[in-house]
């Protein structure tokens, strides 16, 4: 059994390798490399590619980064989060289920193609359609009428009373005749947003440019790539050598406060709504047992964690919406670090201690994970920790696409993973109802509870705020017994910009929105830049 005092020994020891690991890699690639040859592109670093540009196919957060600079939808929410106005101009609920959209007029498209009502009963109508195979389908099949009286307006009736219907309106708005040419909107994706498709590499990057036409200002930034740069270390010298303009949540945070250090560069950060957890699988038969995810639960110094991996930058989370969410509610079971007790309910759950303080395990399961650096880092503490408590944990890192896909068709016993940007209270229905397992839904613990599919449905169609905030508080109070997630943090947006880099703002939900207000001005030498890197 791993003493705690060592755990910090090993923790500031990979630190201190991956460190030295930069300062090494970094002089040789600037000695190789010399002096930069300057580049028109704003380079944006990412750890994953974007697999697909088609706003109706909500895949991942690396996609809907990238969406949301080429798409916009009826309505956005705002830098507080609030829902507002987008490519309508104003909206009206005639009834509980009837709801009418006035559009922003001169509003056109990348092509050139005026903006019309006929776009947005288009796109509607694909994600009504079964044939599409949406996963936002169970939303939109809910319209029992679309119609646009004249080309500004649009009007829609949904068969029953659906509060998070308004959410869904967020999508974006593709051309009406999207389809209809042969071309695959997620190859060539044509929007209205700050930004134009103009080429991809698959797995490699993406080249947008600024929409001159944009309705909310062209952006001042006329190229924009979007790097896929899946190594840490990669992506840590690339902004130390000017390479890279901007990375957001992308730098391992052990390393945060030495490299905002670094001449040239700068470092921002503001609370996140990001959730950190760790997923169960609940047809696992050691998994089943309420007591084994309690002691789990329990067998984890999240503050600790936070402390020495974090660097303070998250906040303990207890479900899946953050404080800054209307309909949080922490009035609720917490699992603060208790060694002993976890002990204690493992024995009662049937699985003793075979040798007291020997080597020999409870027993054995395995942690998914992705393959980042500071993923796997984590994984790895938490399995020391996990250890200490009697349970052997094998962590299992994986490229992401290969981690993805196993998560969502159940491939797995346990996993930790990070719901993205969660604003509206609807995503435990999609998280957590019974009728939302893989691939309908992101139920990929197969967890089921009857009062909690009753909850969910009757907050969905329930219009009075503050009944509809008592029907998710219960929601979170079994959760939080009922424990088909471990909660573990709220993560902190960072973001890393070259010191030439102004106006970006950062959000709660870490969109990349902002960068259609971003500038450079006059960027530093790349070899000053790079020489700083190595100090």
């Amino acid at each position: 059994m791993m003493p705690r005092r060592f755990f910090k020994f090993a923790s500031f020891g990979l630190w201190g390798i991956f460190k030295t690991t930069i300062l090494v890699l970094s002089v040789l690639v600037l000695g190789a490399c010399g002096r930069q040859v300057p580049r028109q592109d704003f380079v944006v670093a990412m750890e994953s590619f974007a697999p697909n540009l088609d706003p109706r196919f909500p895949t991942d957060a690396y996609a809907a980064k990238v969406q949301g600079l080429i798409f916009n939808g009826l309505l956005k929410f705002d830098d507080n989060l609030m829902l507002v106005p987008d490519l309508a101009d104003s909206y009206q609920m005639l009834s509980d289920r009837r709801m009418r959209f006035k559009l922003k007029k001169g509003v056109v498209f990348h092509n050139g193609k005026a903006l019309t009502s006929a776009d947005v009963v288009y796109t509607l109508k694909t994600l009504m359609d079964p044939k599409t195979k949406s996963q936002l389908y169970s939303t939109f099949n809910r319209i029992a009428e679309l119609e646009a009286p004249d080309d500004q307006t649009v009007e829609i009736e949904l068969n029953e009373p659906f509060v998070p219907f308004l959410t869904a309106l967020t999508v974006g708005i593709i051309p009406a005749d999207s389809d209809k040419k042969g071309g695959l909107v997620s190859e060539y994706p044509i929007g209205t947003g700050p930004f134009a498709f103009v080429e991809m590499r698959k797995d490699q990057w993406i080249r947008l440019r600024a929409n001159p036409q944009y309705f909310g200002g062209a952006p001042e930034i006329a190229s924009l790539k979007i790097q896929t740069i899946r190594d840490d270390t990669t992506r840590v010298l690339q902004m130390l050598h000017g390479e890279v303009d901007l990375v957001q949540n992308g730098i391992p945070l052990v390393m945060a406060a030495w490299l905002k250090g670094q001449q040239g560069l700068k470092m921002e950060s503001n609370t996140g709504i990001n959730y950190v957890y760790m997923g169960f699988n609940l047809k696992d038969p050691i998994l089943q047992d309420p007591q084994v995810r309690e002691a789990i639960a329990l067998g984890i110094d999240r503050n600790a964690l936070i402390a020495a991996r974090l660097k303070g930058l998250a906040r303990p989370a207890s479900g899946l919406l953050s404080p800054d969410n209307g309909f949080y509610d922490g009035n609720v079971q917490v699992y603060p670090y208790d060694k002993e007790m976890a002990k204690h309910l493992l024995d009662q759950a049937g699985y003793p201690d075979p040798d007291g303080a020997g080597p020999k395990p409870r027993f054995t399961m395995s942690l998914k994970t992705s393959n980042k650096r500071d993923r796997v880092a984590m994984a790895r503490a938490i399995s020391r920790e996990l250890n200490e408590i009697g349970i052997q944990v094998e962590v299992q890192p994986f490229e992401w696409g290969t981690f993805f896909r196993d998560i969502r068709t159940g491939n797995f016993q346990t996993f930790t993973s990070t719901w993205v940007g969660v604003t509206d209270p609807d995503m435990y229905y999609n998280a957590f109802d019974s009728d939302m397992v893989p691939p309908k839904g992101a139920n990929r613990g197969y967890f089921s509870n009857a009062e909690i599919d009753d909850l969910l449905e009757t907050a969905r169609i329930e219009v009075d705020v503050q009944k509809r905030k008592k029907l998710y508080a219960k929601v979170q109070k079994i959760l939080a017994q009922e424990l088909p997630y471990v909660s573990l943090w709220y993560e902190d947006n960072v973001v890393f910009l070259q010191k030439d880099v102004q106006g970006y703002q950062l959000r709660p939900d870490a969109s990349l929105i902002g960068l259609a207000r971003t500038r450079k001005t006059l960027s530093p030498s790349p070899e000053t830049i790079g020489m700083e890197g190595t100090h």
